[in-house]
């Protein structure tokens, strides 16, 4: 059993180093500084004018406010 437990350690570990060997290395700014705006993923913006924003009803407004009753599916 002993025996097992080293094959198996040896094998994680074996796996896991060639896992390691296909990754990129981490990218620098500097590296960054010739690349366009539509290069560069953009995860989060800060909104420009929260104010006028309808934060109840989202972008569509009450028109597109979801309408008609809910009932569950799930049997009583």
């Amino acid at each position: 059993m002993y025996r097992n437990s080293k094959v198996v350690t040896a094998l994680a570990i074996l796996i896991m180093s060639s896992l390691t060997v296909g990754t990129q290395a981490k990218v620098s700014k500097s590296s960054l500084k010739g690349t366009t705006k539509k290069n560069v993923a953009i995860l989060w913006r800060e909104p420009e004018d929260i104010a006028s924003r309808n934060l109840f009803y989202g972008p569509g407004g009450k028109s597109h406010e979801p309408r008609g009753t809910l009932r569950s599916k799930r049997k009583t």
